[in-house]
C-alpha cells in the first residue's frame, strides 16, 4: 500500500518507466473526473458505512457477550483497555481497507491509461501514426510528452515507406471486458444460479415443508393433550374411586365460602377502622408477630391477626369449617381443567392452588389453637383435613403442585410436633397417626417427575404438531409465547431442533431423577447436573429438578421426625421420662426407627436433663437432622462444577433452638 504523501505515482510499477513528469500526467489522466470516478468514489464511500456499521456492531456484541458470560470481567481495566483498543482498531481499519480499494482502483485506471493511448494522456492529442524514435519512444507533437510504445501489446507497426508508427490495435484483449473466459463464466453462473432458484431452491424448500408436516403428524400422535394428562391423574386415585364425588370440586367450593367470610369481615372491619395494608393472615396465629415489627407495620400486622381470628369464628359460625373438615373423607381428587389443541399444558391456569394453600394456613392456625386450649376433636380435624388437601395437589401432575403439597405437609407436621412437645395424652397421639397413615398418598415418588413430563411432553407436541410454529427454527416468534410473552431468546441460546430431538433430550434429563426420586440421599447414586442441553424448548420447559428432590428429602424427614417423636412421647407417658437413647423405643413403642435420608441412620437425639443442661421450651430431649447439603455451583473456562459448602441441621425439638 502507498503512503497517501509524496510523489503518489512512485508507488505503482507501472510507471517505474516513465518520468516524474510523465507519471504525474498519468495519475492526473487516472484521476480524470467521468461516471467512472464518479462511481468508485461511491462504492468507497458505501464501503466505509458498510464496515463502520459491522465495527459498531462487533462491539456491542463484544460488551454483550461480556455480560452475559463474564458480568464481573467486563467491569475490569483490563476488559475495559481491551474493548477498548479493539473498538478503535475496528473503526480505524475500515480507513485502511478503503485506501487499499482506492489504490486498487487506481492501478486500474492507470493501467488503461497506459495500454490504451491511442491519444496523448495528457492532452487527448492523436498519437495514431506517430514516428517511433528509437527504443520504441513516440512523442505528442502537441504537448511534447513521450511515451514508450509497447511492442508486445501490438503498438508499433510499419508504414509503407518502411517506417516505424505508433499504431495501437484498436481493440486489446486486456480492455475488452466480455473475454472468451468472462463469457464462459458468466455463463456457468447464470447457469448454477437459475439451476439454484428454479430446481435446488423450490426441491429444498419442498422436502423441508414435507418435513415440516410429517413431523407435525407424529408429535400431533404422540401428544398426550388434556385426555392423556386426565387419563394419568385418574390413574393415581385410589383404586374403587373412579365413582366416588370429586374432593378438588368440593375444595373449591369451601374456598369460595372462606373467601365470602373473608370479605365480609374485611368489610365489617373496614367500617369501623381503617385497616390499612392489613388481611385476614393465619400465619400470624400460629407462627407470631416478629417483635423487630414497630410503626405503621406493627399495627398492620395486629390487625391482620385480629382479622384472622375473626374469620375464624365467623367460618365456625356458618359451618364452613365443618366443610372443611368434610374434605378428608374424599379419596378422588382430580383437578379437571380444559386444554385447546391450540394450546400447550404450561399454559394450564391453576388459580385453586393458593386457595388450597390458604385453607392449608387456616387448618394450621386451628391446629395451633386448639393445642393450646386443649381441643383434640378441633386439633385431630383440622390435621385430618390439612393433609387431605396436601394428598390432593399430590395426586394431580403438574410440579407445583407436587410442591404445593410438600409444602403444606411440612406445615402441618411441624404443628404436630409442636403438640407433642406438651405431652397430649395417648389418644391424641393415636388421632394423629391415625390422620397421617389415612392421608398419605398412595402414591411412588416419582409419580410428581412422571406427571412433570406429560406436560413437557404436551408443550412439545403442541409446539411441532403445527408446521408453522417451528418454520423459522430457532427464530420463530412463538417460542417467546412459552415464556408468557417475556421471555428474550438471546443470541447464543442454541437451536430449536426436530421433534425427536426435543423428546428424547426431554426425557433423558427426567429419566435418572425418575429412578432416584424413591431413594434416600445417603444411597441416591450421583446424577448428571441438567446443563443446558443446546436444545430452546429444553431449556425453557425443563425444571429445577435437583430442587424437587430436596424437597422430597425435607419432605420425608419431616415426616420421619414426627413419627419418631410420637414414639419417644409414647415412652414418656409410660415411663414418666424420655430414654437415654432411641434404641429403647424398639419394639415396645415403634416397630423400626426411621432412617434420616441424609445419613441412614436414626435422628440424632440427645437426651436433656436440669442436671447437666437447661432444657429449652420445656423439652427434654433434642431431636434433629443434620440436614442437606447447601450446594455452590461454579463456573470455570471448563465448565461447571458443584461444591458442598455448608450443612444445614434441622432442629426438630426443642420447636424453636
Amino acid at each position: 500500500m502507498r503512503i497517501p504523501v509524496g510523489r503518489v505515482y512512485r508507488a505503482f510499477p507501472e510507471l517505474d518507466r516513465f518520468t516524474d513528469a510523465q507519471g504525474e500526467q498519468f495519475v492526473r489522466a487516472a484521476c480524470k473526473r467521468d461516471w467512472r470516478r464518479h462511481l468508485h468514489r461511491v462504492l468507497l464511500v458505501v464501503f466505509l458505512l458498510i464496515s463502520w456499521i459491522v465495527a459498531w456492531l462487533l462491539v456491542m456484541l463484544g460488551a454483550s457477550l461480556l455480560d452475559r458470560f463474564a458480568p464481573t470481567l467486563h467491569r475490569s481495566n483490563a476488559a475495559f483497555w481491551t474493548l477498548g483498543t479493539l473498538s478503535i482498531l475496528l473503526f480505524a481499519a475500515p480507513i485502511f481497507l478503503a485506501l487499499l480499494v482506492k489504490d486498487w482502483f487506481l492501478v486500474r485506471r492507470l493501467r488503461l491509461v497506459i495500454r490504451a493511448r491511442g491519444t496523448c494522456p495528457a492532452c487527448a492529442y492523436t498519437l495514431l501514426g506517430a514516428m517511433v524514435a528509437g527504443d520504441n519512444i513516440v512523442t505528442c507533437p502537441e504537448c511534447g510528452m513521450t511515451i514508450e510504445a509497447d511492442v508486445s501489446l501490438d503498438e508499433v507497426a510499419t508504414d509503407d515507406t518502411g517506417r516505424k508508427v505508433f499504431m495501437p490495435s484498436g481493440k486489446h484483449k486486456s480492455l475488452e471486458f466480455w473475454t472468451p473466459r468472462r463469457r464462459r463464466i458468466a455463463k456457468r453462473l447464470a447457469i448454477a444460479a437459475a439451476a439454484f432458484v428454479f430446481v435446488v431452491l423450490p426441491l429444498s424448500w419442498g422436502g423441508y415443508e414435507i418435513f415440516l408436516r410429517k413431523q407435525a403428524a407424529t408429535a400431533a400422535a404422540e401428544r398426550p393433550g388434556a385426555e392423556g394428562i386426565l387419563a394419568f391423574v385418574e390413574a393415581a386415585q385410589p383404586a374403587g374411586s373412579s365413582d366416588e364425588e370429586n374432593g378438588w370440586t368440593a375444595l373449591e367450593e369451601v374456598a369460595v365460602e372462606v373467601t365470602v367470610v373473608h370479605d365480609d369481615i374485611f368489610d365489617a372491619f373496614s367500617a369501623r377502622t381503617d385497616p390499612g395494608y392489613a388481611y385476614p393472615d393465619f400465619t400470624y396465629i400460629y407462627a407470631g408477630i416478629d417483635d423487630r415489627l414497630e410503626g405503621e407495620r406493627l399495627t398492620a400486622a395486629e390487625f391482620s391477626l385480629q382479622l384472622a381470628l375473626d374469620t375464624l369464628d365467623e367460618l365456625r359460625e356458618t359451618g364452613t369449617l365443618s366443610q372443611l373438615d368434610a374434605l378428608a373423607q374424599h379419596r378422588r381428587a382430580v383437578h379437571q381443567f380444559t386444554l385447546p389443541l391450540s394450546q400447550p399444558a404450561i399454559n394450564i391456569m391453576l388459580p385453586s392452588l393458593g386457595s388450597a394453600r390458604n385453607l392449608a394456613r387456616i387448618n394450621a392456625a386451628r391446629m395451633h389453637l386448639a393445642a393450646e386450649s386443649g381441643d383434640r376433636e378441633e386439633f385431630l380435624a383440622a390435621f385430618d383435613s390439612g393433609l387431605a388437601i396436601a394428598r390432593f395437589c399430590a395426586h394431580q401432575f403438574t410440579l407445583i403442585e407436587a410442591l404445593v403439597s410438600d409444602a403444606i405437609v411440612s406445615l402441618l407436621h411441624e404443628r404436630a410436633r409442636a403438640a407433642i412437645l406438651q405431652h397430649p395424652d395417648a389418644e391424641w397421639l393415636d388421632g394423629i397417626e391415625a390422620a397421617i397413615a389415612r392421608q398419605t398418598p398412595p402414591l411412588p415418588p416419582s409419580h410428581r417427575f412422571a406427571g412433570d413430563v406429560f406436560m413437557g411432553l404436551d408443550t412439545i407436541g403442541w409446539f411441532f404438531s403445527d408446521p408453522a410454529r417451528p418454520r423459522f427454527g430457532r427464530f420463530s416468534p412463538q417460542i417467546g409465547g412459552l415464556t408468557g410473552g417475556f421471555g428474550t431468546v438471546a443470541l447464543f441460546d442454541g437451536r430449536l431442533g426436530t421433534y425427536a430431538e426435543n423428546r428424547d433430550a426431554f426425557m433423558a434429563i427426567f429419566e435418572p431423577y425418575i429412578a432416584a426420586a424413591g431413594t434416600d440421599p445417603v444411597s441416591r447414586p450421583a446424577l448428571p447436573t441438567p446443563d443446558s442441553t443446546g436444545l430452546l424448548l429444553i431449556d425453557i420447559l425443563a425444571p429445577s429438578l435437583n430442587r424437587t428432590l430436596n424437597t422430597i428429602n425435607d419432605r420425608n424427614t419431616s415426616t420421619r421426625a414426627t413419627t419418631t417423636m410420637i414414639a419417644l412421647e409414647r415412652h414418656y407417658l409410660a415411663r414418666g421420662t424420655y430414654p437415654e437413647s432411641l434404641d429403647a423405643l424398639v419394639p415396645t413403642f415403634i416397630t423400626a426407627l426411621p432412617l434420616d435420608p441424609f445419613t441412614g441412620e436414626p435422628l440424632r437425639y440427645e437426651l436433656l436433663t436440669p442436671a447437666t443442661e437447661a432444657a429449652p421450651n420445656g423439652s427434654t430431649y433434642r431431636l434433629s437432622s443434620p440436614g442437606r447439603f447447601v450446594l455452590e455451583e461454579h463456573f470455570s473456562g471448563t465448565g461447571s462444577a458443584i461444591h458442598q459448602t455448608e450443612v444445614r441441621e434441622t432442629v426438630f425439638s426443642p420447636a424453636a433452638d
